[in-house]
């Protein structure tokens, strides 16, 4: 992390902290990201299952179903960047991993 970064005041809330990110998350994405809470891997991960959630309630081929996915890997994604940005390592990243994997999804068939 630059001298610049470190000085700067830690954003509040998870979309502070989002919308602090850089590069910028697109405009026409940023809205797909709704995670709320303070800053914290648990908030955005809690946010990448109700994304999933949205996914998985959708008809198969459906282009909304598809953004869901995109923003639930997205905010996953954020989540191991929080991690490693707050000084974390391997064994905070595998509980991200062992998070997603009991995230309780239930797909349409």
């Amino acid at each position: 992390m630059s001298d610049e970064r470190a000085r700067e005041p830690r954003p509040s809330t998870i979309g502070e902290w989002l919308d602090a990110q850089q590069p910028p998350i697109p405009a026409v994405f940023r809205p797909r990201l709704e995670a709320c809470g303070e800053v914290s891997a648990a908030a955005l991960l809690n946010a990448a299952e109700r994304a999933m959630r949205s996914c998985a309630q959708r008809e198969p081929g459906d282009r909304a179903a598809a953004f869901s996915l995109l923003a639930a890997d997205a905010q996953v994604t954020y989540a191991c960047l929080l991690v490693l940005q707050e000084g974390g390592g391997g064994e905070e990243l595998r509980n991200v991993a062992r998070r997603v994997g009991q995230m309780d999804v239930q797909w349409r068939e």
